[in-house]
């Protein structure tokens, strides 16, 4: 990822690293549409946008849509950068339950999983965006601070791996 790219990325709170990013941009880069569950103030959310193809979709799913970090940035106003910077976008922002979001929306080429990282969460979303994408993947795949996430991760996904930091990826 460019260093400009990161400036603008790492000024928005949040706990997506640098090799994180460089991770998610690579992916986004041949992704036309792009699911996103749970995205707090938009940092993974900017670096997705930004590296997405010309016309894709990008789909922000989150029930705390208002979340203002101290910062005073919000999803919201990541949101508003994303449209000024990438206005060949076609963006969906919903503040609505991950279940009842994937039953309405179509497939897409990659879900990323970064919402609520209880065990039972992690695990209705793997079910519910499992069957619509090409690529399911999420953060915070680290046993001691998310054991929700890696034991919901480990259970239903065969064929995992820990791809960059703590984001793992469905193997096909």
């Amino acid at each position: 990822m460019q260093s400009i790219v990161w400036e603008s990325v790492d000024r928005i709170p949040g706990f997506m690293s640098r090799g994180e990013c460089d991770w998610l941009a690579e992916k986004a880069s041949t992704a036309a549409q792009w699911t996103e569950i749970g995205a707090y103030c938009g940092r993974s959310t900017l670096c997705v946008a930004l590296h997405l193809p010309k016309g894709g979709s990008l789909r922000i799913i989150d029930t705390n849509l208002g979340t203002i970090s101290r910062s005073g940035q919000t999803l919201f106003t990541t949101y508003l950068e994303i449209v000024q910077r990438r206005p060949d976008l076609e963006i969906i922002m919903a503040r609505i339950d991950s279940a009842v979001a994937a039953s309405r929306l179509p497939d897409s080429d990659v879900v990323f999983l970064d919402g609520a990282h209880h065990y039972e969460q992690v695990s209705a979303d793997i079910r519910a965006w499992g069957p619509k994408c090409r690529l399911l993947c999420g953060h915070d795949f680290n046993p001691p601070d998310w054991p929700g996430v890696v034991q919901a991760v480990k259970e239903l996904i065969p064929c995992y791996a820990v791809v960059a930091g703590s984001i793992w990826e469905r193997q096909i």
